[in-house]
Parts: structure tokens; C-alpha cells; sequence
């Protein structure tokens, strides 16, 4: 199911979507909203409170705001984040063709499906949910931005919380995760100057390529169909 943007700049949200209210947030409410203070912190870096809340906020795809330094489980919707991911191409774009984080959270999905292994199926297709938010920072820079580990972490709680996962990633996940770079290595990579430091065997998925618009419906599909799997 597609979104339908109408006259108005404002998205219809499907009926099936995970507490799906109309949206709240509208001029009428915005004015009335708390002043927002800016302060700054120790490290002299601008920082603001809204109201009760740490940082600043972001609209999301449906027109929500969501606070990525103050995460919650309530303010997450699947429909945010089937889109954003499916809009962010993995490997900052340094691949031969447009591979999205939602393609990939899929296809990690679906080889536990086939193993038979729905808890680690689910942790996996959300594994990357923080993404929504807080994009797809390479690997090899994410030690080296003070506060993304932590703020990462923070937003995975959150996450784990709105969809009933287990908080901790299983280690067969993070396993998949690492084994799943080869198979993207291989298939949509420019053979590369020196090894990777990654496993030597894959998982022998196959890369779809799917469009940004492909990748959103799969992605909502793999979740919806987990959804009824813990449901029977």
C-alpha cells in the first residue's frame, strides 16, 4: 500500500499502520507549543530543551516530529522508517547500483525465515531501525562521532520497545550482519584494493536492486507478515 499525498501537504496513513492517529501536529497546536530554549553545553555545542524534551526534533515522512537525542517508543511508526530506509543507499553510495538499508534489513530477514528462526527474523529486519533517524553512517566513521554510539543505542531501545523485541541483538544477528558483506561485496562492489576485514563466507543471498518504492512495500511486507507469524 502506497501513501496518497493529497492538496494539502499532508500524508493519509493506512488504517493497518501500528496506531495510526491523524496527524496532531498541526499550526494551531505548534503555536501553542512550549517556547524552545537554546543553551550550551560544557563542549560549547548549541544544544536546545522543547519543553521536556532533550535536543531539537525532525518531521518524519508521515508529518510527525520525532526527537532522535530523546527517543521514544510511542513516537516510532513502521511507516517512518519502511520509508526512510528505503530511501538511504548503503555504503554512503560507494556501490555500482542503488542498494538501500531496507533491501538489505529484507534480505537478512528472509534467510532467517527460512531457517526457521522468526525472533532472530524480526531483530534482524529492525537491526537497522535507528537508521530512520540518525542515517547510515559508514563503518568505519562511527567511532570517531562522539555521542552516535550512545544516541544509536538510545533509538535502538526505543525501537525494541514499540515492536517487542528482544533488546539485546542475538548474536546470530549480528553474525548475518557481518556475513552479509560479502555477498554486497561481491555483487555490488568495485573489487576492492586491499581485503576486507569480514568473514570468508557470506550468507548466499542475492541482491535484488530494489527501487526505493520496491524496497518500502517489501520491507512493510516481511514486517507485517512477521507480525502475523507471532501472532499464530
Amino acid at each position: 500500500m502506497r501513501y496518497v499525498r493529497s492538496a494539502e501537504p499532508t500524508w493519509t496513513v493506512p488504517a493497518w499502520s501500528v496506531d495510526a492517529p491523524a496527524r496532531e501536529h498541526t499550526q494551531a497546536s505548534n503555536d501553542n507549543a512550549p517556547e524552545r530554549e537554546r543553551y550550551t553545553d560544557g563542549n560549547n555545542a548549541a544544544s536546545y530543551t522543547d519543553g521536556n524534551r532533550t535536543g531539537d526534533w525532525m518531521q518524519t515522512f508521515t508529518g510527525r516530529q520525532f526527537w532522535p537525542m530523546d527517543p521514544r517508543a510511542a513516537e516510532i511508526f513502521i511507516e517512518d522508517i519502511a520509508h526512510s530506509l528505503a530511501m538511504q543507499c548503503r555504503y554512503a553510495g560507494h556501490c555500482l547500483r542503488f542498494y538501500s538499508v531496507a533491501e538489505h534489513a529484507v534480505l537478512m530477514a528472509r534467510w532467517f525465515i527460512a531457517q526457521g528462526m522468526h525472533d532472530e527474523a524480526e531483530q534482524a529486519l529492525h537491526h537497522d531501525d535507528p537508521e530512520t533517524y540518525l542515517v547510515d553512517v559508514p563503518r568505519p566513521v562511527k567511532p570517531f562521532l562522539p555521542g552516535y554510539k550512545d544516541a544509536e543505542q538510545r533509538v535502538w531501545l526505543a525501537v525494541a520497545e514499540r515492536f517487542g523485541l528482544q533488546p539485546v541483538l542475538s548474536a546470530h544477528v549480528h553474525d548475518a550482519d557481518s556475513r552479509i558483506l560479502v555477498d554486497e561485496m561481491t555483487q555490488n562492489m568495485t573489487p576492492p584494493s586491499k581485503p576486507w576485514n569480514i568473514p570468508a563466507v557470506g550468507l548466499g543471498v542475492t541482491l535484488q536492486f530494489w527501487t526505493p518504492e520496491q524496497a518500502e512495500a517489501e520491507y512493510l511486507a516481511t514486517y507485517w507478515s512477521l507480525v502475523e507469524t507471532r501472532r499464530h
